[in-house]
């Protein structure tokens, strides 16, 4: 049984630069979290403050809370 050549292209360059070059370091947990799926993909209360709402967005809001 012959191999088949020639019929993935790969550029390895193109793979050493995803997995080497502009790899990101992941977010760490706190010292005592425990760990748990899906957890990375959850969201951080942290980053969201509290401000001024639009017109429209509050006309929406009340809309929503009146059905």
């Amino acid at each position: 049984m012959k191999p088949r050549m020639g019929k993935m292209d790969i550029d390895y360059d193109v793979l050493h630069d995803a997995f080497f070059k502009f790899q990101t370091k992941p977010r760490m947990n706190n010292f005592g979290d425990i760990y748990y799926e899906g957890k990375e993909n959850d969201i951080r209360s942290k980053n969201f403050k509290p401000g001024k709402l639009s017109d429209s967005l509050r006309v929406n809001n009340l809309i929503f809370r009146l059905l």
